[in-house]
């Protein structure tokens, strides 16, 4: 029983885990969207302006185009449909531990 309790608990705490890790991923996106985009720039104006502030690429800020893309794509999703998700994907998590014990 004891060990049945604990693998119940790693299943809510893999959900609680999940459940942070979407609201940051979603928080990432909403400030993506409104940062400045980087466009290449003016080479003429960076050089007669050398106090010009270019805004930071995805590599400097530590994130990919996929990253940047999910996380917006995340941020633009309402929050109604996003909820829909996060009930479909706990539903998931209990089966999957299932299927881990039974060896499948």
């Amino acid at each position: 029983m004891n060990a049945a309790g604990r693998q119940a608990r790693d299943s809510e705490l893999i959900q609680y885990a999940t459940e942070i890790k979407v609201r940051a991923e979603r928080r990432c996106g909403e400030l993506l969207s409104v940062m400045e985009k980087r466009d290449g720039g003016d080479a003429m104006k960076a050089r007669s302006n050398p106090s010009t502030e270019v805004p930071p690429t995805l590599a400097e800020i530590g994130l990919t185009r996929d990253q940047s893309s999910r996380y917006q794509q995340l941020a633009a999703m309402p929050g109604r449909q996003l909820r829909d998700c996060r009930v479909r994907l706990a539903g998931i998590a209990p089966q999957r531990n299932e299927n881990v014990r039974k060896g499948l």
